[in-house]
């Protein structure tokens, strides 16, 4: 088989691996698994190119990768490197130049121009950690679980905008400036947020971008449509559609985690893995596919995956089998 002979980089490059990262389903995730399973010596391999795929931001549109172009030019700035950095990072920012070659030919002179002495730093949580992040000009960023940011280490007080880049979910309170300078959150999913002094949510993970706005105003942008958000309404950006969303919300229940809470409003259980997955950094397999679609409401206290389980056994009266890092949902038998 091909994929036996792969690097991360080849993995990375490989269009039926990319797709199973971006938009998995039943099929491609018990192939990987199965996989992974025949050839345990490759799993460094594909978790580096996992990670490559994430950090840059891909997605089904190979042509328009804009959030990689940014990331991988900032990040090709920093041949110095930065100690807050990982060497990991300027590998894997390396290895992208063959994906984008020649979206990177047509930009180059736009991104070159990048002061030299610009650097990236890095602030990133484990499974199951938050940190709380101070920012240069007073802003404030509360990351959550299994999350990352990357921010100019340049005196921010003289550049012409203040950006961040996430991959995951943090919650900002962004400081207001006597200039107005402009805070911008760019997002994988080529979502971009901009604020000047407000609170907001964002969750950029998998294929979705959800925004929260607790109090100011924000701008979205995305490649077809800009918009406005007012406080308590959450936006929604799908990258299959291409289309943003915008709804009211219980704004407790989506800055639950910040207090050590998940909260569950009428939530598939589908959804409710993915937050599992997340959280915990295990696998979840629905046996059913109708249970996948049962939906719970609840309030259950972080940090004790046993806890959680213990509550949806009792809610949707299933089964929980455990296999290593691997957690089995399926119908209980009558």
């Amino acid at each position: 088989m091909k994929y036996l002979h792969y690097t991360s980089e080849d993995f990375a490059l490989d269009e039926q691996f990319q797709q199973w990262v971006l938009n998995p389903n039943a099929d491609t995730n018990q192939f990987w698994k199965e996989w992974l399973a025949t050839n345990p010596q490759k799993q460094k391999e594909v978790s580096d190119a996992i990670e490559l795929i994430k950090l840059v931001g891909l997605s089904e549109d190979h042509t328009a990768n804009t959030h990689y172009l940014e990331v991988w030019n900032e990040l090709k700035q920093n041949s110095e490197r930065n100690s807050r950095v990982s060497r990991p990072v300027w590998k894997y920012a390396a290895a992208c130049i063959g994906i984008g070659m020649l979206i990177v030919v047509g930009l180059w002179w736009k991104y070159s121009t990048l002061p030299e002495k610009d650097k990236l730093l890095t602030y990133k949580t484990g499974y199951g950690q938050t940190k709380s992040i101070q920012l240069p000009d007073g802003s404030r960023i509360t990351l959550n679980t299994n999350s990352k940011v990357y921010l100019s280490a340049q005196d921010w007080n003289k550049q012409s905008e203040r950006t961040v880049y996430i991959d995951g979910e943090a919650f900002f309170e962004v400081a207001h400036t006597p200039d107005h300078k402009r805070f911008i959150v760019n997002t994988p999913h080529k979502l971009n947020i901009e604020v000047l002094g407000t609170k907001f949510n964002v969750n950029a993970r998998r294929n979705q971008a959800e925004v929260y706005l607790q109090s100011g105003k924000v701008k979205l942008t995305s490649n077809t449509e800009n918009l406005l958000l007012v406080p308590g309404q959450m936006a929604e950006y799908n990258l299959n559609d291409r289309q943003i969303t915008v709804h009211s919300v219980d704004g407790k229940a989506c800055t639950a985690w910040q207090n050590h809470f998940f909260v569950f409003d009428d939530e598939p259980l589908s959804k409710i893995a993915e937050t599992i997955e997340d959280y915990f950094g295990v696998k979840v397999r629905i046996a059913d596919q109708s249970l996948a679609q049962q939906r719970i409401t609840a309030r259950i206290p972080q940090g004790n995956i046993e806890v959680l389980l213990d509550v949806l056994t009792a809610m949707l009266k299933i089964t929980v089998t455990r296999k290593n890092t691997e957690v089995i949902l399926q119908q209980k038998q009558v």
